[in-house]
C-alpha cells in the first residue's frame, strides 16, 4: 500500500491520502479557494507523512472535496489557529 500524506493549508483546510489524491485535492483547493496555482513539486514539498488513519473520499469525516465547502463544519482540531483550551467545566 502506498504511503499516505497530509497537506494542511494556512486557511485550516487539510487533506490526506495517497500521493496522487493529495496532490490533486491540494492543487484544486489552491485554485478554487485562493486563486493560486501550485505545481506537484510544491505540493509535495509541503506534505508530511500521515500517521494513523487518513481521510479519503468516501470515508467518514472530512473528505478532500468537502473541506472546501463553507457549509461543512470542520472540527477545531483541523484548524492550526484553533484555541486548544478546554471549554465548559468549572
Amino acid at each position: 500500500m502506498p504511503d499516505a500524506l497530509i497537506v494542511r493549508c494556512a486557511c485550516g483546510w487539510q487533506t490526506s491520502g495517497i500521493e496522487d489524491a493529495v496532490v490533486e485535492a491540494t492543487m484544486a483547493h489552491g485554485l478554487r479557494v485562493h486563486d493560486m496555482a501550485a505545481t506537484r513539486d510544491q505540493v509535495l514539498a509541503m506534505a508530511i507523512p500521515a500517521v494513523g488513519p487518513t481521510l479519503t473520499p468516501g470515508s467518514p469525516g472530512i473528505a478532500p472535496m468537502d473541506a472546501d465547502r463553507p457549509d461543512v463544519d470542520r472540527p477545531d482540531v483541523d484548524r492550526p489557529d484553533a484555541d486548544r483550551r478546554p471549554t465548559g467545566g468549572r
